[in-house]
């Protein structure tokens, strides 16, 4: 612990098991920067930058916690040779993020926050910034990855979304009577009906939904997909439902206290949001420093049926857990992963930790770093 002030979050961060937690000032924004660390034993971590609004730090800090957590054990069970981490920046107050000169600072610093951390973190895109901040991101650091296409990166987890696509496509194709689509942008609905419009013939609906209108869940359908916001599954939602299966990409889909284990009571399968459904953007991000491929093999195995490691083998590998010691989801996908999370890496293992051990020795929480100080360009504050 660096400043006696921390020292609350301190105590969490120690009940935790987690390794580290970063946190810096903007010095061109005076924005709070973090990184969370949560396990480097596979590898350097990796995870996505986070920007949206919160409501105390220990909201931040929790939420930080879970989701470096989540990866972690996300790339032991896709066999991937990284860590477990995230990065927030929380949104201000007065929204001067959406001012494009104040966002384009914004990414100045947490690119400069990435540099001055020497890799012990690779970040990529999350809920609140798009490709375009990540290349303002890349121009001050190294350790991202998620580049628009033109300067070599993968862009957006196309091939996540295009698999989606094609789930809808596969789906009218095989001959199933009807397929809902919802979003709450009247162009997307638009463009929606418009690529599918000759497949089709009338067994596709797509519709614009108000934000925050739960009356949708009541359509009679064999599986639910939430791919939005979370908190949508809850005391409330759950009596509308009338699918059987509910497997989708938001994140923390369950609120107020349900688990996939009550789900499980109510004859609901609930397939883990984060944790299964959504690690093809950690692979997207691992994979984008080896090179580009067109129909990459190391992705494409991911959704394959026979490899171990595929989300086919690993999903039914988690709700036969589940069942069989009458746990939720996230605590059987944990135990599943347990054993690889500690597999060191085969050359990197330590790595991550000499780095972070030779930040507090050389005085980064005291604006110095590997080769210079944080503080020298035009504008900056020096602090």
């Amino acid at each position: 612990m660096s400043h006696d002030f921390l020292q609350e979050i301190s105590e969490h961060f120690a009940h935790s098991k987690h390794e580290v937690i970063f946190f810096e000032l903007g010095k061109r924004t005076n924005l709070l920067l973090t990184s969370f660390i949560s396990n480097s034993t596979r590898g350097q971590p990796h995870g996505g930058i986070k920007l949206r609004s919160y409501s105390s730090v220990r909201e931040l800090v929790q939420d930080g916690i879970k989701l470096s957590q989540s990866n972690s054990v996300k790339s032991a069970l896709a066999d991937l040779w990284i860590g477990g981490g995230k990065g927030i920046i929380p949104e201000p107050l007065d929204r001067k993020h959406l001012n494009p000169d104040f966002r384009q600072e914004l990414c100045f610093d947490y690119g400069d926050f990435l540099s001055g951390l020497n890799g012990c973190f690779v970040g990529s895109a999350d809920a609140g910034l798009n490709n375009y901040d990540i290349n303002r991101i890349h121009s001050r650091t190294r350790y991202i990855t998620g580049m628009t296409e033109d300067i070599g990166g993968l862009g957006n987890p196309a091939v996540t979304i295009a698999k989606g696509q094609a789930i809808i496509s596969e789906l009218l194709d095989i001959g199933v009577g009807s397929v809902y689509a919802t979003d709450c942008s009247q162009k997307r609905v638009d463009d929606l009906k418009d690529l599918f419009s000759e497949k089709a013939e009338g067994r596709l609906e797509i519709m614009k939904v108000p934000f925050g209108d739960n009356k949708i869940l009541s359509r009679k359908c064999h599986i639910f997909s939430p791919c939005a916001i979370g908190n949508l599954i809850t005391k409330d939602t759950i009596p509308l439902i009338q699918s059987r299966i509910i497997c989708g990409l938001a994140y923390n889909q369950l609120g107020g206290g349900i688990s996939s284990k009550l789900l499980r009571k109510e004859g609901i399968t609930f397939v883990s949001d984060d944790i299964i459904a959504n690690r093809m953007g950690l692979v997207h991000d691992y994979i984008e420093a080896q090179g580009r491929l067109a129909n990459d093999p190391i992705i494409e195995k991911h959704f394959s049926r026979d490899w171990e490691y595929s989300i086919f083998a690993v999903t039914k590998k988690i709700l036969q857990k589940a069942k069989d010691d009458d746990v939720d989801l996230e605590q059987a996908a944990k135990l599943i992963a347990d054993q690889s999370r500690i597999t060191k890496h085969p050359l990197w293992f330590n790595r991550t930790e000499l780095i972070v051990k030779s930040l507090i020795e050389n005085d980064w929480h005291k604006n110095k770093d590997f080769w210079r100080k944080r503080s020298n360009f035009p504008g900056a504050r020096n602090v």
